[in-house]
């Protein structure tokens, strides 16, 4: 059963922090490939599409979650109308989908590492890299806010770094052909988009622990 949030309030800024490390991940840097692969540089208009519907849903959960502010998450929401096989449901359809997605992920992560560790065989990296991600929250939760931020960074980093190198590169010529399997193939591609916006639902768990 759910119960009502008494765990230590963090303030606005470490939110936003904890926040953006569960949404920004491998999906970020795996996702645009296969965009580009199957739909060509009109992927961006995907990702956008992604996007309007992931502020919607944002949405929505930001307000249950104000009027259900208790831990439990997709259980607590769901339990008010569907009752507690429908809340358990919910929490098992949303933990499933998390897993299939971390695996799709880490098989992604796992092919490009073996690039550049091609003795390591591709399903072995993908192991160790869930087993340093595992390690890598759990520290992040023992250090709490210095964690947190550790992990933060270690994840912008990368974002930056790509877009310092791949800036140079700008040209209006890569966008042609823009849609060369067709404007089906955009939201066709949706689906594919979505993988990189996983996690953004966790914030709507923050709610309860933000202060004021």
């Amino acid at each position: 059963m759910p119960s009502t949030c008494n765990s230590e309030k963090i303030g606005l800024s470490t939110a936003i922090i904890v926040g953006l490390n569960a949404m920004v991940g491998a999906g970020i840097f795996t996702m645009p490939t296969i965009l580009a692969n199957g739909v060509g540089p009109a992927g961006i208009v995907s990702f956008i599409l992604m996007s309007i519907a992931c502020w919607f849903i944002g949405l929505s959960l930001g307000r249950v979650a104000q009027l259900y502010p208790q831990e439990g998450s997709f259980y607590t929401y769901a339990r008010p109308w569907a009752g507690h096989k429908g809340g358990i449901i919910a929490s098992t359809l949303y933990l499933l989908g998390i897993v299939i997605a971390m695996g799709l992920i880490l098989q992604s992560a796992g092919i490009y590492l073996h690039h550049y560790i091609p003795m390591i065989s591709p399903h072995s990296l993908s192991l160790i890299s869930l087993a340093l991600l595992t390690l890598f929250n759990i520290i992040g939760v023992s250090l709490s806010t210095l964690g947190q931020q550790i992990l933060f960074w270690a994840t912008l980093f990368p974002i930056i770094a790509t877009i310092l190198v791949c800036a140079p590169h700008i040209s209006l010529s890569n966008l042609t052909p823009f849609c060369p399997q067709g404007p089906l193939s955009l939201f066709k591609a949706t689906r594919i988009a979505a993988f990189a916006f996983f996690g953004f639902e966790s914030a709507a768990s923050l709610f309860c622990i933000i202060k004021d």
